[in-house]
């Protein structure tokens, strides 16, 4: 819940960053925190000259296959966030296993906190996952704010909900983190049904 709280256009404006037009603002408003994790994510990969796109953290074979049996995806978005930290010689690496340790070795040269082992990124952990992409997105986002006012009007005009509880942001977080597959926007109304 604490890894996945930044991901809103409140909290981060160059989250706008990855969107076109107030359209598509409308939809990142709307979008789950680990959909727009993946829609960062994605964002980064595309920029990064990476082909394949990342749909879910799930354990889901095919997903397995194309984001974490080699950890690819993440060897890319570590050379696209932090330059610095990241080489070349973690996208050489044929081993899986060894990829993802590298991976590992380059996050936490940017204060990322290994909780996560290079088993957990091939075997395809979907909420350690999730949790290693949040964290990197907390200390490296790669956003940055744009000078585009009505796009920026959009997000001031966005404000907290009144009648929203603390409570009931905390209800929420802890229901959507359960890897239900309906999401949860409005306790009240999303839960009625039982």
């Amino acid at each position: 819940i604490q890894l996945l709280a930044d991901l809103n256009l409140k909290k981060t404006p160059e989250l706008l960053g990855l969107v076109e037009d107030d359209k598509d603002v409308e939809e990142l408003i709307s979008l789950p925190p680990d959909k727009v994790l993946l829609k960062w994510m994605n964002y980064h990969l595309k920029k990064a000259g990476y082909e394949k796109q990342v749909t879910n953290f799930s354990s889901d074979v095919k997903v397995r296959e194309i984001l974490f049996l080699d950890g690819e995806a993440y060897a890319y978005l570590l050379s696209a966030l932090a330059p610095e930290v990241s080489g070349p010689s973690a996208l050489a690496t044929k081993d899986p296993t060894e990829r993802a340790n590298m991976v590992l070795e380059q996050a936490e040269r940017l204060d990322c906190k290994r909780y996560l082992t290079p088993k957990d990124i091939v075997d395809g952990s979907p909420n350690l996952n999730l949790a290693f992409v949040a964290q990197i997105f907390q200390h490296r986002n790669g956003l940055t704010v744009t000078a585009d006012t009505k796009t920026m009007s959009f997000a001031e005009m966005m404000t907290d909900d009144v009648q929203t509880s603390r409570e009931e942001r905390c209800f929420r977080l802890w229901i959507n983190s359960l890897g239900i597959a309906t999401y949860v926007n409005n306790i009240f109304e999303d839960v009625r049904n039982g």
